[in-house]
């Protein structure tokens, strides 16, 4: 079933697109501090976009500092987790955790070199937890998700409010085909 939502799967929640600008959205990330974890907040696509290389479940959408304040409507569009990754304290990795799959592999947003040597987009989001971990995650925190009303576009669930996740390889690498360990993700920064 379409929904009219859907256009908005694929609207991409970037530095510029916040109310403030580039430096208000670094700055936040720098405030997270540093010791030997990072706690995020995800936003994930629940259900697929009509478009072959749009979004797809368990994309990540965008990632934000810990107890951002989403907006109704992304907390109607996405599934918003907090997650605590154990290990790693570089900031500089949520920037880039919204990157899409590149042809070339590279871990970076397409820029006008590539697009001379011939890369492109493979999918939206390189990044992705797949629905079944997802559902671990919810396991792991004690919880059940109900994926039909997650994905009704005019419903507010939330399953995980008030809830941290500790992260343990739920993040699959969609060019490489595997899940991401913490180690891994803190060398991405």
């Amino acid at each position: 079933m379409k929904y009219q939502t859907d256009i908005y799967l694929d609207d991409v929640i970037t530095p510029e697109s916040t109310p403030y600008g580039l430096d208000v959205y670094l700055n936040e990330f720098n405030l997270l501090g540093s010791g030997e974890a990072m706690t995020l907040s995800f936003a994930f696509a629940v259900r697929d976009s009509y478009r072959s290389a749009g979004s797809k479940i368990g994309d990540v959408i965008a990632v934000r500092p810990t107890k951002w304040i989403w907006g109704t409507e992304e907390r109607k569009r996405f599934l918003i987790v907090e997650i605590n990754i154990i290990g790693t304290s570089n900031t500089n990795v949520a920037r880039i955790l919204t990157v899409p799959s590149l042809s070339n592999g590279a871990f970076r947003n397409l820029d006008d070199d590539d697009m001379v040597a011939g890369v492109t987009v493979i999918s939206k989001r390189r990044l992705q937890f797949t629905q079944a971990s997802i559902n671990a995650m919810a396991a792991s925190v004690g919880l059940t998700i109900n994926w039909a009303q997650l994905q009704d576009p005019m419903i507010t669930y939330q399953p995980f409010d008030g809830k941290t996740v500790i992260y343990t390889s739920y993040m699959l690498d969609k060019y490489l085909a595997i899940n991401l360990t913490s180690a891994q993700i803190g060398a991405l920064g």
